[in-house]
């Protein structure tokens, strides 16, 4: 979890967040990893992802990392339930800063387990979209046919291929092999497998939305935020471009 103020929702910070699970993963002796999501396109279904989900696999020496993207209509995960129960404990307690959001998941069950969460600051995320840049190839598989990101339905990495992406349309058809390393007309570019863990930091911290900060403003003037956060939400950065929902790179 991080607050708008330390990150956006966009592909980096989303490939950021599933190269720190699959690192809990691999640390636990998983060698292979298959995720489900849904198709939002600025967060999940990107290259930039498919080549972090690559990365992660080589990096954390996997077999195999797959990612499945769900059917729209029919995209209720686990994650759902999550989300209702975090929801469900908002509504019976007072939220007045970002910090205090981080307790909301780690107490919303009681009986069960409680949720584990990774507080992030934008000196976590990586910049993915850098990483990608590098390689040579994330547009055109092996017969030149481009590929749609916005059609895929899952993505797959594996040992034995280490530096291609076996992409599908359709569930059922044939992939695509997207190798990372096909030369291109414009550079030579890095081997997949080789391309280095490249940082946000030393990055702006990004701003939120103006009318966001105005909003807030009007809270704390009205006093239905206390005086006591005024100063924090006063020292909130703004940036014009910026957008209250996730958005394309």
């Amino acid at each position: 979890m991080w607050p708008d103020s330390e990150g956006r929702r966009r592909s980096n910070e989303v490939a950021t967040c599933l190269l720190k699970y699959i690192e809990i993963q691999s640390h636990q002796g998983v060698r292979d990893i298959t995720m489900f999501s849904d198709i939002c396109a600025g967060q999940n279904r990107k290259q930039f992802v498919a080549f972090a989900l690559n990365f992660a696999r080589t990096h954390f020496k996997l077999e195999t990392v797959t990612h499945t993207f769900l059917e729209k209509g029919h995209t209720e995960t686990e994650n759902d339930l999550v989300h209702a129960t975090i929801e469900r404990k908002s509504r019976n307690i007072d939220i007045c800063s970002p910090e205090q959001w981080f307790t909301v998941p780690r107490t919303a069950r009681i009986l069960k387990q409680p949720y584990v969460v990774h507080e992030m600051t934008s000196g976590d995320f990586i910049d993915f979209k850098g990483m990608a840049s590098q390689v040579r190839n994330l547009t055109t598989d092996d017969s030149g046919n481009k590929i749609s990101w916005s059609k895929v339905g899952q993505v797959m990495s594996m040992a034995d291929d280490p530096s291609v992406l076996h992409i599908k349309t359709f569930y059922n058809g044939q992939p695509q092999r997207l190798d990372l390393n096909r030369q291109n007309r414009v550079s030579a570019g890095a081997d997949a497998c080789n391309v280095k863990l490249k940082l946000m930091k030393g990055m702006c911290k990004p701003g939120i939305p103006e009318l966001k900060k105005r909003d807030l403003m009007t809270l704390c003037s009205s006093g239905q935020i206390p005086t006591a956060y005024r100063a924090f939400y006063e020292s909130l950065p703004t940036d014009g471009d910026a957008e209250d929902s996730a958005s394309e790179d």
